[in-house]
C-alpha cells in the first residue's frame, strides 16, 4: 500500500511499539525492543540497486520522478527501528512512498498491482523475479485481522484498503517506512525482523540459493514518487534537473523529455531541419545499453493490472536511458543546439556570459626602467593585482567546461614584461575554476570535438604552471565508489561503455611542454581564457565566480615626446593606467588603487585624472604619494607620474631607479674600472651614519576670533622644527590632512589652508603647496584623494637646500566655516573643530602641541591622540612613526567668561553660608553656658558693701642699682630708684597687707669669693585674708567661665581639623564646577 511520506516540517513522531506475538512457525520473528532514532540517523549503505524513471513536462516547474530501490539490511549490524540515511533531500519533495519485503532470493511476496501500482513498477524496473503466489502474512502465519487492526499506513486507494480481504497488505511494523530526517531522505527500519529458520515449503526455489552472506540480511524494495524542480531554465541556461541518488554500484535511469517547439528556438540555434532535436548531456555520463534484455514477468498484466510506464524504449518522445556509475546526484541538461563556431576562442571552449562584474585592480609602483626595445624611453614598473567577482555566470547550452575571456586594456599606454621577473600572469580562482590559458594554442588535428570538451593540452599545462589545484570532478569512478556492507547475491555488472573520463597521455603532455618552452611568452595585453566548470556554479541565477590575476609589467606612454634628460626628470610625462576587463558582461565596475612602494626618498608618485591638461588645470592633479601611501582613482581610471627627488638638480648617483632582485651591484653598463671606482667613491661620500629622523617638532595653535563675531572664524598654527639631515633631498615635505570621514560626514567643503610664511633660520624660502580639490561622487564611490583612511587637504614642500639641521618655521591659517545664519544650534556645534596638524613621511623624535587661550572664550574640550598631557593645554608625544597623524579636536565656548564670573559669585555665596554654619556651631554651646551661669547668679543675695568704692593700697618699692660697668671700676656708686604701685582692696576684705621689698647693692672693690656669694634679693609678700562663705560660693560659680577664657590654641586643634576637612570638601566641589566639563588638574 502506498503511503504519504511525512515532510520535515509536519513529521509525526516515531510509530508506537505494538507488542507482537512471537509466532513459532517454519519461519519466525526476532522480537526486540524498539527505540526511535530518527534524529541520529546511521551512515550505512543498504541500497544495492537503483532505478529512476520519470517524465519532464514542458509547462510545469517540476518533473515527476519515480525512484525504485532494492535494499538489503544486515540484521546483525542494526537495531530495529533505526533510521538510515539514503540520500540528501536537497530541493525535492516526496509525494508517495511504499516499502515491500522480499525473501532470501529477492522474490517479492504477493501483492495486488491494482492496490499497489508503485510496487508493480518497482519490481519491473529493478528486474526482480516474478512475485510469489504467497503473501507475507501467509508465509509467517499472520492473521489478516491482526494486520488490519495494527496497520498504520494509509493507501491511496481507500476504497480497497478498507476491506479486510485485500491481499498482500503488510503492516508497517514489518516493512518500515520512508521519511525525511535531518535534511536527508531516510529509511526507518522495521520494528520486527523475520528470521528464516528453514526454507518455506510453499515458496518455489527454482532459482539459485542465496550465498552465506545473504542469510543474515533482510531485503526490501521501496518505491518513492518525487517532485524534482528545475534548477535552471532557458533563455540564459539550459533545462537542468538535479536528482539526488543513493550511493550504489547498479544504477539505471530512463527519463522522457518533451519535444522542442519552434517558439523556443534561440538565435543561436541550427537550421530549421534541426528544430526538432535537443542537445542533451548528463553528469555522470549515462551509457546506453547495447541490448534490450528484461524479464517479461511484469510485462504481461492481469485484467485488473496496469502500468504508466513504457515497456520498451522511449516511444513517446526524446529522452535518456541507460546506466550510470555511483554518484551523489545525477544532473541532466538539455537545450536547443547551438552553432558550432570553429576556433571560437583560444582553447576551443565556448564563452560564458556574466550579469555583473565587480573588480579591484591594485597598481603598486616599484620604480623606473628603460624600455629594452625603444631607446631613450623610460617606463614605470608596476606590480598588478586584479581581483574580480562575477555574479550570474550563464551559458544557454549544455556544455559544462566553458571559458571566460579576461584582457588587459591599455588605451593610452604600452605594456610589456619586465626583465628579471616572471613573464606571465599568475591566475588563481575560487569555486568552478579549473585552469587557464593565454594566446592561441598550437594547431591540432582535424578530429571533431564536442562543444564542452577541450581539444588542447595547452590548458592543462597552463593550469600546471599556475600550481592551482583543480576541484575534483563530479564524475566518479567505479573504483572510488563505496562498496555495500553486505555481499549482494544476484549482483551483476551489465556490459556497458565505461564512464571513466579519459586522462591525457604523458607523452602528449611532455610534447606540449617542450613546444611551449620554445614559444615566446605572449604579451601582457593578450586575452586570458579562464576555464570554468559549470557543474560547480549552481544555480546559475545566484552563483558567484571569483578569480585573481597578478603579474609585474612595464608601462610607457604610446606617443612619448623627446624632452631633454633634465626636463624629463623635473617634469615627467604622466602615463595612463591600464585596466583589466571581463569580456561578455552586462555591467562592470572596476576600481583602481595606486600604491607607492618605491625606495624611501628616491621618488614620489603623482596621480592625476584620466583626462585634462595637468599643466594648466589645477583640478586635474589629485595627490602626491609618499612611501607607503595609496589612493583610489575614479571610475575613469587615472594617470601617474614618477617624480624623482633631486639633489642640486641632479639625481643621486647611489640610488638605482630600477628595482633589482639580485643581491649584488649590476656592472653591465660600466665597462671601465675607473668609472666603477668613481661610482663607488661617490657612494662612500654620500653615505651617512645618522638616521633620517626629525628630532623635534613644536606646533602652537592660536584660535582666531573676529571683532564683530563671537564665534571662532579661523585658527593659526606655527610649526617649528629642526630639518632632518638628509643629503639626498633638498626638500622638506609634509601633509595637512584629516580623517576621511570628517569633511564628508557633515556635508561641508574642506577647509581652506593659507600659508602665511615659511622660513629657514629666519630667512623666507621657496615652498610649494598643493591643494587637493574635492569632487562630488554621485554614485557613492570613494573619493579619489582618500588615502589609507586620511584625506589630504594640502601637501606642502619646503626648499631647505643645503641647510640640513636648520630651524624651519611654518605659519599657516585655516579658515573655519562658522555656520552663520543656520541657528544657534548650528553655531554651537561649529564651536568644536578639528585642527589640521602636519604629517611627515619620516619619524619624529619629540612632538609638542600647545593651545593658546582666547580672551572671552574657554576651552571646553581638548581631545588628541598624543600620548602625554603635560598641562591642560600642552600635549607631548615621543618616538612618532612614519606618517604619524596627530589628531586634535578643540571646542571653544563663547559664554565661558560670564559663566566664570557667575561661578565666582556662587563660590562666595557658598563660603558665606559655610562660615555662618561654622559660627553657629561654635557659639551655640557658649551661649548655653553663659545662660546657665546667669541663672546660677540669680539665686544669690547681694552683700552690704557690694556697691562701696574700693580703698586704695599704696605699695612703695625701692631698688638700688650699681652703675659700675666692670669689676675694676670702683668710682661707681649705687643709684636708688623707686616706684609706687597702687592696689585697690576690696571693701569686704578685712585683711591687713604689709609688703616690704628691700634690694641692696653693696659696692665691691674685688671679685667676691664663690663661698661668699651674695644671694639675690628676696621679695616677701605677707598677706592675711579672710573670706566669707559667700565669696567662696561666687568663686565656684565663675569657674566654668574662667575655664573657657583660659583655653589655649592647642585645645582648639580638633575644631580646626574639622573646619579644614569641611573646607577641603567644598574646595573639591568648587574645583569640579570651575573646570567643568574638563576634569580638575
Amino acid at each position: 500500500m502506498a503511503t504519504k511520506t511525512p515532510s520535515r516540517y509536519g513529521r509525526s513522531s516515531s510509530p508506537g511499539v505494538t507488542p507482537g506475538k512471537r509466532v513459532m512457525s517454519p519461519t519466525s520473528f526476532s522480537a526486540s525492543s524498539y527505540s526511535p532514532t530518527v534524529n541520529g540517523a546511521q551512515k550505512l549503505n543498504i541500497v544495492t540497486r537503483v532505478a529512476i524513471e520519470g517524465k519532464a513536462n514542458r509547462d510545469k516547474d517540476v518533473a515527476n520522478i519515480k525512484m525504485y530501490l532494492k535494499m538489503s539490511v544486515p540484521v546483525d549490524q542494526v537495531e530495529p527501528g533505526t533510521t538510515i540515511s539514503l540520500f540528501p533531500e536537497e530541493n525535492i519533495k516526496i509525494a508517495l512512498s511504499q516499502v515491500h519485503p522480499l525473501d532470501n532470493n529477492s522474490v517479492p511476496y504477493h501483492f495486488s498491482s491494482a492496490v499497489s501500482p508503485l510496487l508493480n513498477n518497482a519490481a519491473r524496473a529493478l528486474n526482480l523475479p516474478a512475485r510469489s503466489p504467497e503473501s507475507f502474512n501467509e508465509a509467517f502465519n499472520l492473521s489478516p485481522s491482526l494486520v488490519h487492526t495494527s496497520t498504520s499506513t494509509t493507501s491511496t486507494r481507500t476504497s480497497k484498503a478498507n476491506t479486510s480481504d485485500v491481499p498482500g497488505v503488510v503492516d508497517e511494523r514489518y516493512t518500515g517506512k520512508i521519511l525525511v530526517s535531518g535534511y536527508n531522505i531516510s529509511y526507518v527500519l522495521p520494528k520486527v525482523f523475520p528470521q528464516y529458520s528453514e526454507p518455506h515449503s510453499r515458496i518455489s526455489f527454482g532459482r539459485r540459493r542465496g550465498s552465506v552472506g545473504d542469510r543474515n540480511h533482510v531485503q526490501f524494495m521501496a518505491a518513492i514518487e518525487l517532485m524534482v524542480p528545475y534548477v535552471s531554465r532557458p533563455p540564459r541556461a539550459p533545462y537542468l534537473l538535479s536528482i539526488p541518488t543513493p550511493r550504489c554500484l547498479h544504477n539505471n535511469i530512463k527519463l522522457r523529455i518533451f519535444p522542442p517547439r519552434d517558439s523556443l528556438a534561440s538565435t543561436a540555434s541550427l537550421s530549421d531541419d534541426d528544430a526538432g532535436s535537443w542537445d542533451l548531456t548528463s553528469d555522470p555520463h549515462v551509457s546506453r545499453p547495447t541490448r534490450m534484455s528484461r524479464t517479461t514477468s511484469y510485462n504481461n498484466f492481469a485484467d485488473d493490472e496496469s502500468s504508466d510506464s513504457s515497456t520498451s524504449g522511449l516511444l513517446e518522445g526524446i529522452g535518456i536511458q541507460g546506466t550510470f556509475p555511483s554518484a551523489e546526484r545525477i544532473r541532466v541538461r538539455w537545450a536547443k543546439p547551438m552553432k558550432n563556431i570553429a576556433n571560437g576562442d583560444s582553447a576551443g571552449r565556448r564563452q560564458v556570459g556574466t550579469k555583473e562584474v565587480q573588480g579591484t585592480m591594485t597598481c603598486t609602483v616599484r620604480g623606473k626602467m628603460k624600455h629594452p626595445d625603444r631607446a631613450g624611453v623610460e617606463g614605470i614598473i608596476m606590480d598588478v593585482e586584479y581581483k574580480a567577482s562575477c555574479k550570474g555566470v550563464w551559458f544557454p547550452g549544455v556544455a559544462t567546461l566553458l571559458g571566460m575571456d579576461v584582457g588587459l586594456v591599455s588605451k593610452g599606454s604600452d605594456v610589456s614584461w619586465v626583465a628579471g621577473y616572471p613573464n606571465n600572469w599568475q591566475v588563481t580562482g575560487g569555486t568552478g575554476f579549473t585552469g587557464f590559458d593565454v594566446g592561441v594554442p598550437p594547431p591540432t588535428d582535424g578530429q571533431r570535438h564536442d562543444s564542452f570538451d577541450s581539444n588542447s593540452s595547452h590548458a592543462v599545462l597552463a593550469a600546471m604552471a599556475a600550481k592551482e589545484t583543480t576541484a575534483p570532478s563530479s564524475t566518479s569512478s567505479l573504483l572510488r565508489a563505496p562498496l555495500p556492507v553486505q555481499n549482494v547475491a544476484d549482483y551483476s555488472f551489465e556490459g556497458s561503455a565505461s564512464a571513466i573520463s579519459s586522462i591525457p597521455s604523458t607523452g602528449a603532455s611532455m610534447a606540449g611542454l617542450s613546444a611551449s618552452e620554445s614559444v615566446p611568452s605572449p604579451p601582457p595585453s593578450q586575452a586570458i581564457t579562464l576555464h570554468i566548470n559549470m557543474n560547480e556554479l549552481l544555480p546559475p541565477s545566484r552563483n558567484t565566480f571569483t578569480f585573481t590575476i597578478t603579474g609585474t609589467i612595464l608601462i610607457i606612454p604610446k606617443t612619448p615626446g623627446t624632452p631633454s634628460g633634465d626636463e624629463s626628470e623635473s617634469d615627467p610625462e604622466p602615463v595612463l593606467l591600464p585596466g583589466f576587463t571581463v569580456f561578455g558582461t552586462d555591467s562592470e565596475v572596476v576600481s583602481i588603487i595606486v600604491r607607492n612602494e618605491v625606495d624611501r626618498g628616491s621618488a614620489n608618485v603623482e596621480v592625476y585624472n584620466s583626462t585634462g591638461d595637468y599643466r594648466r588645470d589645477a583640478q586635474v592633479r589629485k595627490t602626491v604619494l609618499q612611501k607607503g601611501g595609496h589612493t583610489k582613482c575614479g571610475d575613469g581610471g587615472g594617470r601617474i607620474a614618477l617624480r624623482s627627488v633631486a639633489v642640486n638638480g641632479k639625481l643621486p648617483p647611489n640610488r638605482p631607479r630600477t628595482p633589482s632582485n639580485q643581491g649584488h651591484l649590476n656592472t653591465s653598463h660600466s665597462s671601465s674600472p675607473a668609472l666603477l671606482m668613481k661610482m663607488l667613491s661617490s657612494v662612500n661620500q654620500t653615505k651617512r651614519d645618522m638616521p633620517v629622523i626629525i628630532p623635534s617638532v613644536s606646533a602652537t595653535v592660536t584660535p582666531l576670533v573676529l571683532r564683530e563675531s563671537s564665534h571662532l572664524s579661523a585658527y593659526a598654527v606655527r610649526v617649528s622644527l629642526t630639518a632632518m639631515a638628509d643629503p639626498d633631498s633638498e626638500w622638506l615635505e609634509f601633509g595637512l590632512g584629516s580623517l576621511g570621514q570628517v569633511s564628508s560626514s557633515n556635508g561641508k567643503p574642506p577647509p581652506k589652508v593659507d600659508l602665511a610664511c615659511v622660513s629657514v633660520e629666519g630667512v623666507p624660502v621657496k615652498y610649494e603647496a598643493t591643494a587637493a580639490a574635492k569632487q562630488d561622487h554621485q554614485d557613492g564611490s570613494v573619493p579619489f584623494e582618500q588615502m589609507g583612511g586620511k584625506e589630504w587637504i594640502s601637501w606642502v614642500r619646503v626648499h631647505i637646500g643645503s641647510m640640513n639641521g636648520g630651524s624651519v618655521v611654518v605659519d599657516y591659517v585655516v579658515k573655519v566655516d562658522d555656520g552663520a545664519g543656520k541657528g544657534k544650534g548650528k553655531a554651537r556645534e561649529d564651536s568644536q573643530f578639528d585642527v589640521f596638524l602636519p604629517t611627515f613621511a619620516v619619524p619624529i623624535g619629540r612632538l609638542e602641541i600647545v593651545v593658546e587661550d582666547v580672551p572671552g572664550h574657554g576651552i571646553t574640550c581638548l581631545d588628541s591622540n598624543l600620548r602625554y598631557r603635560q598641562s591642560k593645554q600642552r600635549l607631548l608625544h615621543y618616538s612618532a612613526e612614519e606618517f604619524f597623524y596627530p589628531h586634535l579636536t578643540l571646542a571653544l565656548d563663547s559664554s565661558y567668561g560670564s559663566r566664570s564670573m557667575l561661578s565666582w559669585w556662587k563660590s562666595g555665596l557658598y563660603m558665606c553660608l559655610v562660615s555662618l554654619v561654622i559660627s553657629c556651631a561654635f557659639f551655640l554651646p557658649l551661649s548655653s553656658e553663659l545662660r546657665r551661669v546667669g541663672q546660677s547668679l540669680d539665686g544669690y543675695s547681694l552683700g552690704s558693701h557690694w556697691n562701696d568704692e574700693p580703698r586704695p593700697v599704696v605699695v612703695t618699692t625701692t631698688v638700688y642699682s650699681n652703675t659700675r660697668r666692670w669689676f675694676a671700676d670702683e668710682s661707681a656708686t649705687p643709684e636708688p630708684s623707686s616706684s609706687e604701685d597702687i592696689y585697690y582692696a576690696s571693701p569686704t576684705s578685712n585683711s591687713h597687707i604689709t609688703t616690704t621689698i628691700i634690694a641692696t647693692a653693696t659696692p665691691e672693690t674685688k671679685l667676691p669669693e664663690p663661698s661668699s656669694e651674695t644671694p639675690p634679693p628676696q621679695v616677701t609678700w605677707e598677706s592675711t585674708s579672710s573670706s566669707s562663705s559667700q565669696g567662696l560660693q561666687l568663686h565656684y560659680d565663675w569657674a566654668s567661665w574662667q575655664t573657657l577664657l583660659a583655653m589655649s590654641w592647642e585645645d582648639l586643634h580638633p575644631l580646626r581639623d574639622k573646619v579644614i576637612e569641611s573646607l577641603e570638601s567644598l574646595w573639591q566641589i568648587f574645583s569640579k564646577v570651575y573646570h567643568y566639563p574638563l576634569p580638575p588638574p
